[in-house]
C-alpha cells in the first residue's frame, strides 16, 4: 500500500513539473519558431501568451493574432484558371488571418486536441495580387479584404496534423473592406453554420450544414426578385477517397459518396444523393436529383434570363409543367456527364 501511495505520489508530481514545464517553455520558444517561419514565408503574430488551466488543460488568450503568407514559390510558367498566368512565381499567392481575440485551448493529458473558442471578429485577406489574366492589367491594388463577425465561432482541431476539424458559428456577417472585394462578394451573412472534416491523407468526409444564408441581391439581380436574396437552408454529406495521379498530375478523384446535398431556396427545394467511382475508363456512377416546385424554380430562371427560352423548353419537356416532385438521374460513364440521355460534359478530371 504504502510503494502504491509513494508511486502515485511520483506520477502527480511528474505531471505537474510537465505542465509547468510546458507553461515556461512554450511562450519563449514560439519567438525562434515565428522566426524560422517567416524565413519560410509565414508571418505570424501574437502577443505573449500567458498559460493557464492547470490542471487539465493549457489555455491561453490570442489577442492581435496575425498570419500572413507572404511567399509561395510557384513551378516556372505555372498558370491559372483558363490561360491566367503568374506575373512572378515566386509571389504566388497572398494570403492572411487577422483575429482580434480568441481563447486557445489544448487538453493537457493529450494536446492532439485544440480548440480555438470565443472568435468573434477575424479579417481574412484573400489572394489577388501576382496574377493576372492574359491580355489585362496586373491587379497590384491591396489585396481584396473581407471581414468576418461572429456572435460565436468554434473551431476544433484534432488528430496528428489536425487531420480532424469542426468549425461552428452563429450570425455570422461579411463584410468587403475595399472596392476590388465589393464588386464580388455574394455571400452576405449566414445565421448557423456547422462544418465537419475529415481526413485520412487521401480518405476523408466533408460534412456542412448552414440555415439562413443570406446573398447579394443587387449580383442576384432578377433572379432575387423571385427566389429570394436567402437560401433557407443547406446540407451537403461527402464521403471522398482522393489518390495522387501516377504521372505527377493534380489530385483526382477516385470515389465519392453523396449522402444528401440539400438546398431550400425560396420555392425550389433540391436535394440529391449517390455514388461515384472511378475505373481504368474514368468516373462512372449516379446522382439521383430530385426538385420540388420545379415548375415554379423554371419559371423564376427563365423569368431572371438564368436560362434561354431554348432551354427552359428542353427542361419543361424533362421535368413536366407541374410542381410535382422530379426525380432526374445525372449520371457518369467513362468520365462523361449525363442528364438522363443527355450528354452534358466530359469532365476534365
Amino acid at each position: 500500500m504504502k510503494k502504491l501511495i509513494i508511486s502515485a505520489i511520483c506520477l502527480i508530481s511528474l505531471y505537474c513539473i510537465y505542465w509547468f514545464a510546458i507553461c515556461l517553455l512554450v511562450p519563449s520558444r514560439l519567438m525562434p519558431a515565428f522566426e524560422q517561419m517567416h524565413q519560410d514565408g509565414l508571418d505570424i503574430r501574437l502577443e505573449t501568451p500567458k498559460i493557464s488551466g492547470f490542471p487539465s488543460q493549457f489555455k491561453t488568450p490570442l489577442k492581435q493574432l496575425k498570419i500572413v503568407q507572404y511567399k509561395t514559390p510557384l513551378p516556372h510558367g505555372a498558370t491559372l484558371g483558363h490561360g491566367g498566368t503568374f506575373i512572378n512565381p515566386q509571389l504566388g499567392f497572398n494570403y492572411g488571418l487577422e483575429i482580434d481575440e480568441a481563447i486557445f485551448s489544448a487538453r493537457a493529458f493529450w494536446p492532439m486536441a485544440q480548440n480555438i473558442r470565443n472568435i468573434t471578429s477575424a479579417i481574412l485577406t484573400l489572394p489577388s495580387q501576382g496574377f493576372t489574366a492574359q491580355g489585362s492589367t496586373p491587379n497590384r491594388s491591396h489585396p481584396n479584404r473581407i471581414q468576418i463577425e461572429a456572435a460565436q465561432m468554434d473551431i476544433k482541431l484534432s488528430g496528428l496534423r489536425s487531420k480532424n476539424i469542426q468549425i461552428d458559428g452563429e450570425a455570422i456577417k461579411f463584410t468587403a473592406l475595399n472596392d476590388a472585394a465589393a464588386q464580388n462578394i455574394a455571400l452576405q451573412s449566414i445565421e448557423t453554420m456547422a462544418l465537419d472534416y475529415t481526413d485520412g491523407k487521401t480518405r476523408g468526409s466533408v460534412n456542412f450544414t448552414a440555415s439562413e444564408i443570406g446573398l447579394d441581391a443587387e449580383l442576384l439581380g432578377d433572379l432575387a426578385d423571385g427566389l429570394g436574396a436567402t437560401i433557407d437552408q443547406t446540407a451537403l454529406n461527402l464521403d471522398y477517397t482522393l489518390r495522387l495521379a501516377p504521372d505527377g498530375q493534380p489530385l483526382e478523384l477516385m470515389s465519392a459518396s453523396l449522402e444528401n446535398a440539400a438546398i431550400s431556396w425560396g420555392k425550389a427545394q433540391i436535394n440529391a444523393f449517390g455514388d461515384i467511382t472511378r475505373n481504368v475508363t474514368g468516373l462512372q456512377g449516379e446522382l439521383t436529383i430530385n426538385i420540388e416546385q420545379s415548375a415554379d424554380l423554371l419559371a423564376e430562371l427563365r423569368r431572371a434570363e438564368v436560362i434561354d427560352s431554348q432551354e427552359f423548353f428542353a427542361a419543361t419537356m424533362m421535368l413536366g409543367s407541374s410542381n410535382d416532385t422530379r426525380s432526374l438521374k445525372l449520371s457518369f460513364r467513362d468520365n462523361v456527364a449525363y442528364l438522363g440521355k443527355i450528354r452534358l460534359i466530359e469532365l476534365p478530371f
